[in-house]
């Protein structure tokens, strides 16, 4: 080759990047290829253009680190080589994309921010850029607000920068917990979307729409909406838009299709695998985690929730790391765990409190974890505290939680008539809502407070309720719900169903601890409900009426 003349070796080069983009597959597979021989001629900016063709395609077909690779490279070529505003915005574009699946939360920051700068007057490409800046920061308020107050000036200016606006919008609602605004923007967006016939990011906002439903328990509309949205994700044949989906669709389901919600939740893990994506990685293992929890598959549910917790740590997100917290202490909680779960709760990153969501769900862990340990005076100050949150948010499920938490503590204390008070309108709502589980678990202990009360025809009415509800869902603390039926019949004088309703529970407590780890088990052994399950089995004295059971120091 030394022998060839330098200006004959340029020219051989740049011929045979041409004959190189007239075969199939140059603007993808190929453009690396083209942009080395360019390079070579001496084409620098061309090459930097094959370069971002190079980059989009490795994006396309998820290799994102390749992506990250060849777009710096190409950014660095253009640094040396001249600018061009247009081409750099466009592969820093590239890059930010591949950065957000691959995790690298700074970087990612750093080059949205770029991105605004080199968007300059272009309307189009400033508000793709704030929208950017906006994904890249949203657990800092004051850069949301600021890229929403931006987007909002630019929405004016064409059909395409209004629905950014209102998505934009749409997503900050639901970080914020205003999930009614949430979901109106979302469909205000995927309006304005479907209008410049933008099908993919019509679907995205319509998906947006559907988790705001799930959000405020209204499954139905969830799930119709989700039941027309399907054919036509499928039809996109988008994987990442896919994943999504079926991120959505887990968490909209309503609790009487959970191996429908499980197996949207791996199929949306599976997808985040196959895609690169970190951050869809650590909600879908997050979402695997509560499906399987649910099904009372305790060392599944602590082992996904682990890896979400590590993926959410990985990419930097503390409003993720904080929901995963409040989920693993929900299931060391269950598990009789407290001071695991009492160390999680208190552990929990302040800022992502700030959220009125995950505030929420603190709110209704901590209510948990007292009654439990029955320490009944804070448990009634922290349920009304939770009672007051699930009201202000309009999320009626909680709102339900709140008044089941808050009517179990009357009972104790012997006040039934605002306990049965409180049972009737928690028991309303979750048959309203579609949650045959948590209404099995409060007609059981509705069935023992009016069973202590000496209302026998009720007690019966609600415990044969609980039953059969029991025996179509699975209940997560059923062996707790078996005891109080357990109790319930005890007290009107059916040993044969008080006998039959105790191994039950004791029958529950042994599968439950054959699916958690070896060191959970003794906690778990010491929960009240198993304790009396099996004394009562074995013909020893057991407090039968709520507001009769000893107070337990933590």
């Amino acid at each position: 080759m030394e022998r060839v003349p330098s200006e004959d070796l340029v020219r051989a080069h740049a011929l045979a990047a041409r004959a190189l983009a007239m075969l199939p597959g140059s603007d993808g597979a190929r453009a690396s290829e083209i942009a080395g021989q360019l390079r070579a001629a001496g084409e620098f900016h061309a090459a930097a253009e094959q370069l971002l063709h190079a980059a989009s395609y490795a994006l396309d077909v998820f290799a994102n680190q390749e992506a990250r690779a060849v777009a710096t490279s190409a950014l660095k070529l253009l640094g040396r080589h001249g600018k061009d505003r247009r081409l750099q915005y466009e592969l820093i574009s590239v890059r930010a994309r591949a950065l957000q699946r691959i995790g690298a939360l700074a970087e990612w920051r750093a080059d949205a921010l770029d991105m605004v700068v080199l968007a300059g007057d272009d309307v189009e490409r400033a508000c793709a850029a704030w929208e950017r800046v906006f994904e890249a920061h949203r657990d800092d308020a004051a850069v949301c607000d600021d890229a929403i107050a931006h987007l909002e000036e630019l929405s004016g200016t064409s059909e395409c920068a209004a629905a950014i606006f209102e998505r934009a919008v749409a997503v900050q609602s639901f970080l914020r917990s205003d999930y009614a605004r949430a979901r109106d923007a979302a469909a205000r967006a995927a309006k304005h979307f479907e209008r410049i016939g933008d099908s993919k990011a019509a679907i995205g906002a319509r998906l947006e729409h559907i988790a705001a439903l799930g959000r405020r328990a209204e499954f139905e509309a969830a799930r119709v909406a989700l039941a027309q949205l399907q054919p036509l994700v499928e039809a996109q044949g988008n994987l990442a838009l896919l994943e999504n989906f079926h991120r959505v669709a887990c968490s909209a389901v309503d609790e009487q299709h959970r191996d429908r919600s499980l197996e949207h939740a791996k199929r949306s893990l599976e997808l985040a695998l196959r895609i690169g994506d970190r951050y869809a990685e650590a909600r879908a293992h997050q979402n695997v985690a509560t499906c399987v929890g649910k099904m009372r598959d305790i060392e599944g549910a602590l082992r996904e929730h682990e890896r979400a917790l590590e993926a959410y740590r990985d990419v930097g997100d503390v409003i993720g790391a904080a929901d995963t917290m409040l989920n693993l202490a929900s299931v060391r909680g269950f598990s009789g765990d407290h001071a695991t779960a009492q160390r999680l709760l208190d552990e929990v990153d302040p800022a992502a409190l700030r959220q009125p969501w995950l505030a929420l769900r603190l709110s209704i862990n901590r209510t948990a974890f007292l009654l439990r340990a029955r320490r009944f005076d804070e448990a009634r100050r922290q349920a009304s505290v939770t009672l007051d949150q699930a009201t202000a948010l309009g999320t009626r499920l909680h709102e339900a939680r709140a008044l089941a938490f808050i009517a179990e503590l009357e009972a104790r204390a012997g006040d039934a008539a605002a306990a049965r008070e409180h049972f009737d309108a928690s028991i309303s709502a979750f048959t309203a809502l579609g949650q045959p589980a948590l209404q099995a678990e409060t007609l059981a202990i509705s069935s023992r407070l009016r069973a202590g009360q000496g209302d026998t025809e009720a007690a019966r009415v609600d415990a044969a309720a609980a039953q059969e509800l029991a025996r179509h869902f699975p209940v997560q603390h059923f062996g707790e719900a078996a005891w109080h039926l357990a109790a319930a019949y005890a007290l009107v004088s059916d040993t044969a169903d008080a006998v039959r309703c105790a191994e039950a529970s004791a029958r529950a407590f042994a599968e439950n601890a054959m699916q958690m780890p070896a060191d959970l088990v003794d906690g778990y052994a010491r929960l009240p409900w198993h304790r009396h399950a099996f004394a009562y089995l074995a013909g020893r004295p057991v407090p039968l009426r709520l507001d009769e059971e000893e107070t337990i120091a933590e």
